[in-house]
């Protein structure tokens, strides 16, 4: 009974900590983009970071990389836990930050009227607010 339980907390904890860190260095690379970059073109370096990163997002999780890293009792895994975690650990990173994007593209409707700041901002208070400091 205790190994469930020492694994359930590992579960939840690998989810947390990918999912954290996922977020946070998606937050810094946007406000590297804000300080380097001009508000017209930050939109463009956000959704390129974004499909690299998420093609590097879902081969970690794939991989497992991030239960190898944050995982204290991994070996004690069973395969359905394994299979539990990659897609709950997919549905909270990658599945989020393209609802993230949708969710800003369906805010600011009218690209020829909308300054392309408005998105910036907004991915950038949605990314931040995926962060629990």
């Amino acid at each position: 009974m205790q190994t469930d339980s020492l694994t359930e907390v590992d579960k939840k904890n690998v989810t947390a900590q990918t999912v954290q860190e996922v977020f946070t260095n998606y937050y810094q690379k946007i406000l590297a983009i804000r300080k380097n970059y001009a508000p017209m073109s930050r939109m463009n370096y956000i959704d390129a970071y974004v499909k690299t990163a998420l093609d590097s997002v879902g081969a970690n999780i794939s991989n497992k990389v991030y239960i190898h890293r944050f995982a204290t009792n991994e070996k004690r895994w069973t395969d359905t836990d394994l299979s539990e975690v990659i897609a709950i650990t997919r549905i909270r990173t990658i599945d989020r930050i393209k609802a993230i994007s949708k969710d800003v593209d369906e805010k600011v409707l009218n690209v020829l009227t909308t300054n392309t700041n408005d998105k910036a901002e907004l991915t950038e208070a949605e990314v931040k607010a995926e962060i629990k400091e």
